[in-house]
């Protein structure tokens, strides 16, 4: 038991705020649940019943704490003034560029980020089919991106013939809280190299599909 209160410490001491908030709420639920357990298996007297009420109450209560810190601390990604220029009219080279911001409220670390030029727009299906080829061409940053902080320019130079439709795809991997991981698949579309828009797969989508197949 000194063991686990040490452990506790120590992860505690080097946290940021919101892990903190997360490890107390966790560790509260783990021992609610352990307590519940030693009174069920030496429940031989009828007044231990309430108390057992009481705990599984408390469990409920710490469940739905650690889903609102889940949910409160969501890792959330924006990209901002994605454009693309080409290096001159004679090339079909060309570079895109983006600002990555972390519009979350936890801080993102070991950021990968692989990336893809295609003419279409692809499936969620697709892209978990075709998840090694993407992640051939991979960015990946050791520095911190702290909340409401963003990367450095961020450029991508491609060759790409058809400049009529082009869709950028930016596939995100990063760790947060207290060795959690998350995922999320941007898809940035450009018509005559204007930026009209982009479609988001997020963490849970991408989770649901990997379960599915």
């Amino acid at each position: 038991m000194n063991l686990i209160f040490l452990f506790v410490n120590a992860t505690i001491q080097t946290s940021e705020p919101e892990t903190v908030q997360l490890v107390y709420a966790t560790w509260a639920l783990v021992f609610t649940t352990m307590g519940l357990a030693l009174i069920t298996w030496y429940s031989t007297r009828s007044s231990l019943l309430t108390t057992k009420h009481h705990l599984q109450e408390t469990i409920k209560s710490n469940e739905l704490f650690v889903m609102e810190l889940k949910e409160k601390y969501k890792p959330r990604i924006q990209i901002h003034n994605g454009s693309i220029q080409y290096e001159s009219s004679e090339t079909n080279f060309a570079n895109f560029t983006c600002l990555i911001v972390n519009s979350g409220k936890v801080t993102l670390r070991e950021i990968k980020i692989a990336y893809e030029i295609s003419i279409r727009k692809m499936t969620l299906k697709e892209l978990l089919k075709d998840e090694k080829e993407i992640w051939k061409n991979v960015k990946s940053y050791d520095t911190a991106l702290n909340p409401e902080t963003r990367l450095t320019d961020y450029t991508i130079r491609f060759h790409e013939d058809n400049k009529n439709e082009i869709w950028v795809k930016m596939w995100f991997k990063f760790q947060y809280l207290q060795n959690s991981f998350g995922e999320e698949i941007f898809q940035l579309r450009f018509k005559e190299l204007q930026n009209v828009g982009f479609d988001l797969y997020t963490n849970e989508q991408i989770d649901e599909e990997r379960k599915s197949n």
